[in-house]
């Protein structure tokens, strides 16, 4: 089965193993970036864009806008990040 690459807006400062992916709240629609190993959470995707050293704001699965435990869970792709006006902010894509 072929796998496809995700986009990414940034390295992982915290576990330095992980990296940054956009991912949506399904309750408020929320875009947040979450490291795919450590699993924390950073509220403003343009503000970590930025400046990848800053503290999260919580961690998986917490959404940091609307505090839903059971909300981020959508990995958003390239055309969605587009949409959502983000696509100055993706750094690379990987597996």
């Amino acid at each position: 089965m072929a796998r496809h690459k995700s986009p990414y807006l940034a390295r992982c400062e915290f576990c330095e193993q992980g990296l940054l992916r956009f991912m949506q709240c399904d309750r408020c629609r929320a875009v947040a970036g979450v490291c795919d190993e450590c699993e924390l959470v950073w509220s403003d995707v343009r503000a970590v864009c930025s400046d990848p050293k800053l503290k999260s704001s919580s961690a998986f699965p917490r959404c940091p806008a609307c505090g839903a435990t059971d909300g981020i869970a959508i990995r958003l792709n390239r055309t969605q990040i587009i949409r959502a006006g983000l696509q100055d902010c993706i750094r690379g894509e990987s597996e």
